[in-house]
């Protein structure tokens, strides 16, 4: 008869246990709901910013390819993404020439 109690027990302790476990299940989920929403918050809020990052990136090379023109560097230099190119004392010197003109 002692078995009757004592299984009782340990079917309450896995109730528990069960429960407990539910209970923290639930808190994690939401927890990482959170978390989703917020970085997703986050993520709205960056976009506006990058694409004025980018906007600024383009205007800049945009007067970085005006200032390489200028210095005897063509389009087809500049189009080619591989190729490295050096601005030599000569190239400076015949913008500093033109700049006379």
């Amino acid at each position: 008869m002692s078995d009757i109690p004592s299984r009782q027990r340990v079917q309450e302790r896995i109730r528990e246990s069960k429960r407990r476990h539910r209970t923290r299940k639930k808190e994690y989920v939401e927890e990482l709901e959170r978390k989703l929403r917020d970085y997703q918050q986050q993520g709205v809020q960056a976009a506006p910013e990058v694409q004025v990052a980018a906007l600024r990136v383009v205007e800049e090379n945009i007067r970085l390819r005006e200032l390489l023109r200028r210095v005897g560097v063509d389009n087809c230099t500049l189009q080619g993404r591989s190729h490295r190119f050096i601005i030599t004392e000569d190239m400076l010197a015949g913008r500093r020439n033109r700049s006379r003109l």
